[in-house]
């Protein structure tokens, strides 16, 4: 079921830029899954995830995103790790798994709002990216890999909030701005979109593949056309949108 929260009314279709929905997730089978067959050519083998998160009551692990590859066994995912109390981020192409990680305590995660980028390229470090496989959290590095892994196909399914292979793994807490770009943002990029801890509208910024800030959302429906010019379309299962915000 969609709700929002107390006071907010009803607006029209018209995409406007609002900045202060964000989705909500309690834990227990509330998610979101992307239509993925209008995410345009986009291939699997070099890419960025950029998302906001806050937690409410972590008892477990949560996955944030989870993108699957046409192509078998073929993975991108990010999740938090309630035992190790950390932002984990896991490429995998079948064969060989990298995983990389930044301690970010259940307190801390519960109390403030995270800008989570994760980057990946199978190409040699120094064009646009700034590794194989990065980890940034509020706009610094925190971790890279260079494991070169080679993944192939295009994006099969895109879950936010949820396993993608399986019902579980739930989100406990609150999701904003999340966006897909073709290539590996560099330091500098990534910087830009955090804006020093403010969310700002992503949506004509190159290689912007996916973009859900969430305040695209209209009463009573549980699909939502995001803001990327792709028009990607979001079907929200159980989960709130909240008038909550970094």
């Amino acid at each position: 079921m969609l709700g929002l929260g107390v006071g907010h009314s009803m607006y029209s279709t018209t995409h406007i830029w609002r900045d202060d929905l964000s989705l909500y997730c309690d834990g227990t089978g509330d998610y979101a899954a992307v239509t993925t067959s209008n995410i345009g050519d986009y291939g699997f083998n070099d890419g960025t995830i950029s998302a906001w998160v806050k937690g409410d009551t972590f008892a477990a692990d949560g996955v944030l995103v989870d993108i699957i590859s046409t192509t078998e066994n073929h993975a991108i995912e990010i999740f938090y790790d309630d035992s190790e109390e950390a932002i984990t981020f896991v490429r995998t192409d079948g064969d060989t798994t990298s995983t990389l990680t930044h301690a970010i305590t259940d307190s801390n995660i519960t109390a403030n709002w995270y800008h989570i980028v994760a980057t990946w390229q199978y190409s040699e470090p120094g064009g646009r990216g700034s590794g194989f496989h990065t980890l940034y959290v509020n706009g610094s590095n925190e971790a890279t890999n260079t494991t070169a892994l080679s993944l192939g196909g295009t994006v099969n399914k895109f879950f936010i909030g949820r396993n993608a292979t399986a019902a579980n793994t739930y989100w406990d807490g609150y999701i904003n701005d999340v966006a897909l770009f073709s290539g590996a943002l560099s330091a500098g990029n990534v910087l830009e979109v955090y804006n020093a801890g403010q969310p700002k509208n992503e949506k004509n910024t190159d290689n912007l593949e996916l973009y859900f800030t969430f305040d695209e959302f209209v009463s009573d429906s549980n699909t939502i056309i995001g803001s990327s010019p792709n028009e990607n379309v979001i079907t929200i299962y159980n989960a709130l949108i909240k008038q909550v915000t970094p």
